[in-house]
């Protein structure tokens, strides 16, 4: 809000926030506070984002209802759609679910012996299962430079659920808090109608979800 304040955005800035409750597997990093939020819009550029344990990354986990979670993290994807606008995603990957792609389990809770305890199918077999654990949120950030409503961008960001669901397996359980943010610069403009655009932009955002989610699960430590 102060870094808002100083580059004359808004005098009033209403900056909204999503955590995850994750410090007991961060190794350590200390608690995220208002002076590591400034030092963060400080460091803000356009090189490539690190991906893993980073960041809000740094003690994230995957796969929290049977056997032993795995570590996960941040994991970023984009795309530019030819002839029309970018697209990309930021995601903290933290979910009671596993992370599958390719139709198999990626990162998820473990047996014992290190092979995946698959807990959809865990669930739906009726094995009876522990307490769930309460610290899971997947948090997301879907980004483009489509020109887009505030009602528009949250169409997309409903969108964009998508590919949460179609990487994370169970996903929004009754111990997930997750959330998707959109964000929209405008400065690409088209001709296609509102509702077109809307579709687009959705459809390609659920795409680079999905991809940032197992790419920020595989990249941690």
């Amino acid at each position: 809000m102060r870094w808002i304040v100083e580059q004359g955005i808004d005098d009033v800035p209403l900056v909204p926030a999503a955590v995850i409750y994750d410090l007991p597997y961060a190794k350590g990093s200390p608690p995220p506070d208002a002076a590591l939020a400034y030092t963060a819009c400080l460091a803000a550029n356009a090189g490539p984002v690190p991906e893993g344990n980073v960041g809000a990354g740094a003690g994230a986990t995957a796969g929290k209802i049977y056997g032993t979670p795995m570590k996960s993290g941040l994991g970023t994807a984009s795309l530019c759609i030819p002839g029309g606008p970018v697209v990309a995603a930021l995601v903290v990957v933290n979910p009671v679910g596993d992370i599958w792609c390719g139709g198999r389990i990626v990162v998820g809770a473990l047996r014992p012996d290190g092979t995946f305890v698959n807990q959809t199918h865990a669930m739906l077999a009726g094995v009876p299962s522990p307490h769930l654990q309460t610290m899971a949120t997947t948090i997301a950030v879907v980004a483009t430079n489509a020109r887009l409503t505030k009602a528009e961008a949250n169409r997309v960001a409903m969108l964009a659920e998508d590919g949460m669901a179609r990487a994370i397996s169970p996903d929004h359980t009754q111990s997930d808090g997750d959330i998707i943010f959109c964000l929209a610069l405008g400065s690409y403009t088209s001709n296609l109608t509102s509702d077109e655009l809307v579709t687009l932009v959705g459809t390609a955002a659920a795409v680079v979800l999905e991809e940032a989610i197992v790419r920020g699960a595989l990249a941690a430590q």
